[in-house]
């Protein structure tokens, strides 16, 4: 089986960088941030290789996996996976797109 190629969606960017820049802006230093970001990039990987790696949700063809304090929603097809957005768990579920 061959690795999918990862596609970042552009609000999924953003909410990677907002969750980055939250824990470097309250921490005053990027280490945290560093952290989180290898756990998602880490789960990110293994999503390469197996796309089915989450749960099903509501929406067609969105998938889910939780990561401790996040939840990375993604959609699986033939060659590559799409990260459609880095949830972060403490925030109010009802503001995600994918809580619906």
């Amino acid at each position: 089986m061959a690795k999918r190629e990862i596609e970042w969606s552009g609000s999924a960017k953003i909410e990677l960088f907002d969750i980055l820049n939250f824990y470097y802006e309250r921490n005053g230093n990027p280490n945290y941030s560093i952290r989180v970001n290898n756990r998602i990039q880490m789960i990110i990987s293994y999503l390469q290789n197996f796309p089915n790696l989450g749960m099903k949700t509501t929406k067609e063809n969105i998938r889910v996996v939780i990561e401790s304090d996040y939840s990375i929603f993604y959609e699986p097809t033939s060659d590559k996976v799409i990260i459609h957005s880095i949830w972060a768990n403490k925030r109010n579920p009802k503001q995600s797109q994918f809580n619906k």
